[in-house]
């Protein structure tokens, strides 16, 4: 099985590729329907930046429609969320200190300095 991480990189570079290309056609379609006269030579940048502006729109919905795959397979898969693990951790953290405290005050209270001295019984027995 491949590396998420690799999954990701190679789409992400797919994906520069894919907006490297597209800019290059829109170009090219924007300049076509120049020369048939579809559209004015002053019409170019409008078009070429309303396109944009709906690629941007469309490249939110997609990462919002990935993200919400990606959330439902992690529950589907029982996977802790990062936001998951950084609570358990906290609250280990805590535990910890409490029992290391805990350790302290015990070790303490049974030290030979901290015990109470009782005097031994000294009496003899009847001969």
């Amino acid at each position: 099985m491949k590396d998420p991480r690799e999954i990701f990189k190679n789409a992400f570079y797919f994906g520069v590729g894919a907006v490297t290309v597209t800019a290059e056609k829109v170009e090219q379609a924007v300049d076509a329907l120049i020369q048939k006269g579809e559209v004015g030579q002053s019409e170019r940048a409008k078009l070429i930046d309303e396109f944009w502006e709906k690629a941007k729109e469309q490249e939110k919905e997609f990462t919002q429609k990935v993200k919400t795959i990606i959330e439902k397979s992690r529950q589907e898969l029982q996977l802790s969320s990062r936001k998951e693990i950084d609570e358990l951790s906290q609250r280990i953290e805590k535990l910890e200190k409490k029992l290391a405290d805990y350790e302290k005050s015990s070790k303490k209270s049974t030290s030979p300095s901290s015990r109470s001295k009782t005097p031994k019984s000294t009496s003899k027995k009847s001969e």
